[in-house]
């Protein structure tokens, strides 16, 4: 592998992005948001209820101080003379009740369809049990109830009058009381805000995502063309290279090959080794002898190309072939030997040097 394939595996590849997964840690998000601005909102109306039962609390209060002003009233006169003026809907009304008997309930009609009724029977919710065991004498107190599967904010106080008990209670519908001011308005404009919210952010994440597979698919594709482009690039330099470094025909290599064969062969077992330079002039004695060499040399004698005058035999692990034997051989080819050294074991020279030195001579003495 190659420096530039080296360097480019070495780079952090881009992470393909999954669109679904994408999408459902947005819609995650987004219902996790959701979760909490409704929170919020149920903690604000909270205290929307908190502040209006307060303010009834002192409106049942003023009703009480009302009835206290006049002595010797009967049940029938502090119905007509008070309750009964007051004003009252399906979701906020009075109810009165002596012992634990109901003498008023909202109206007229609705009095006679629960007159003979305990207040246990009308108020027949756990809560509103709770409410009505924690009233105290002339404290009004409040808390939120059920009744027939409503919520009301309940203000109630109990109070002795001309030697009786009294409960008396005012009841306001939870929903009532958040539709009558601007809170509604608000609400509605936040739900649907949130809405829009929640359909942009879903509709942005998908389109990102699908974007982002896009653009990895592209980025791959044109990935893997480069990496294919790279592959023939290399492919193409090392067959110039080798075409550069080494002649196929006489199965012989050029001179530049030399430093990188003589460095290799340092690093192998090649003893002992056989340096042999041949004169043989470029052209019918240079092709003869390599023609002939390719016959008469085995595969472990290396060829080289010097110049048009010179070539180099490197004879690796030499099995004791005397100079006239190698002489001989080398006239054989209609080559003619001059310079020849054999190394028994690996110098303390590098071969470079040794070949070097060689070829100097052999070009100095002509």
């Amino acid at each position: 592998m190659t420096k530039r394939r080296k360097e480019r595996k070495s780079k952090k590849k881009i992470k393909r992005v999954n669109a679904w997964r994408v999408i459902a840690v947005v819609i995650v998000f987004v219902v996790l948001l959701s979760l909490a601005a409704w929170r919020q909102i149920a903690r604000y109306e909270k205290g929307i209820l908190s502040v209006y039962a307060k303010q009834q609390d002192g409106y049942v209060q003023l009703v009480l101080d009302q009835i206290n002003l006049q002595d010797n009233r009967d049940d029938q006169k502090i119905v007509e003379d008070i309750l009964g003026t007051l004003d009252t809907s399906d979701s906020h009304y009075w109810t009165l009740s002596e012992k634990n008997s109901l003498i008023f309930v909202k109206d007229v009609l609705e009095t006679n369809r629960f007159k003979g009724f305990t207040t246990e029977t009308y108020y027949s919710s756990d809560s509103a049990d709770v409410f009505l065991e924690g009233l105290q004498e002339n404290r009004v107190t409040h808390a939120t109830i059920d009744i027939n599967g409503r919520e009301y904010v309940a203000s109630g106080v109990n109070f002795a009058y001309n030697g009786k008990n009294y409960r008396m209670c005012l009841l306001s519908g939870v929903s009532s009381i958040l539709e009558q001011n601007d809170y509604l308005d608000a609400k509605i404009c936040l739900i649907l805000l949130g809405m829009i919210l929640f359909v942009g952010v879903v509709v942005g994440g998908v389109l990102l995502a699908i974007q982002a597979e896009r653009w990895y698919r592209k980025y791959d594709k044109t990935d893997k063309m480069n990496l294919n482009l790279l592959n023939t690039v290399e492919a193409l330099n090392r067959e110039l290279t080798k075409k550069i470094m080494y002649d196929s025909t006489d199965q012989a290599f050029y001179r530049r090959a030399l430093p990188n064969l003589l460095h290799k062969m340092e690093q192998r077992d090649v003893w002992p080794l056989e340096i042999v330079i041949v004169k043989a002039k470029k052209g019918h004695s240079r092709n003869f002898f390599l023609s002939e060499a390719q016959i008469l040399c085995d595969e472990k004698t290396i060829r080289v190309i010097l110049d048009d005058t010179y070539i180099l035999l490197l004879d690796m692990r030499h099995l004791g072939m005397v100079q006239s034997e190698r002489k001989r051989q080398v006239a054989k080819m209609d080559g003619e030997m001059v310079k020849r050294q054999l190394l028994e074991e690996k110098p303390d020279r590098s071969l470079e040097e040794i070949v070097n030195q060689l070829y100097e001579e052999v070009c100095v003495n002509g």
